[in-house]
């Protein structure tokens, strides 16, 4: 079970690296490629970029950006109604910060309310899904990315961007995969927005297989 922290980390930096690879592939493209091409990826740090040129972004973008922002709000919510209860019932009193409550929750793990528990699961669950659909990707996809995007860093969505820019001189396989229900960061069902560990994969997303 994953201590509170840790959840909140979790889901946080899921939405994160959601949000860059959305906006990577639609209306802020155009934005990102203005405003953002220097900023090195991770970290969120083009999710900043682009809210420090927010004046300046096209209104598609902007409307994505609230979209966003509410969607962000909402999830985090649902992650701190399901653990508050235990923070407050075992950690009253432990200032926030450098991993303490963390670590109180840790201490008290087999006392974690049911709610709390859940949460762990549910986010674990999902990592295992999306590692899987990763792998998938990497097979069919991975001869293509080494032929087309060789150079391109991975993370923030690049690589996704750059098969899209290629998409089509791909192979059918990969072509058939990017358009396969469950593709990752693409359908509905399995997109990385609604699968919140995705940056801890799908930062990686989708490794060369030379690159492994």
């Amino acid at each position: 079970m994953k201590s509170f922290g840790k959840i909140m980390v979790m889901a946080a930096m899921g939405f994160l690296f959601a949000g860059a690879v959305s906006f990577a592939e639609g209306p802020c493209a155009e934005d990102m490629k203005k405003f953002c091409k220097d900023v090195p990826p991770g970290g969120g740090r083009i999710l900043k970029c682009l809210k420090e040129h927010q004046a300046e972004l096209s209104q598609a973008c902007k409307e994505k950006g609230k979209e966003f922002k509410k969607k962000f709000k909402e999830r985090m919510e649902e992650v701190r109604e399901a653990c508050q209860a235990d923070v407050k019932k075992f950690c009253q009193g432990i200032q926030p910060g450098e991993g303490r409550l963390a670590g109180c929750l840790k201490q008290h793990e087999a006392e974690l309310s049911e709610s709390c528990r859940k949460e762990g699961a549910k986010i674990k669950a999902k990592r295992e899904k999306i590692r899987e659909r990763l792998e998938e990707f990497k097979g069919v996809c991975g001869p293509d990315v080494e032929k087309f995007c060789k150079g391109v860093q991975p993370g923030e969505g690049r690589i996704i961007r750059c098969l899209k820019e290629h998409e089509s001189e791909l192979s059918e396989s990969c072509r058939k995969e990017k358009r396969t229900p469950g593709a990752v960061g693409k359908h509905k069902g399995e997109s990385c927005e609604e699968e919140e560990p995705c940056r801890k994969d799908g930062s990686k997303f989708p490794a060369s297989p030379a690159g492994r």
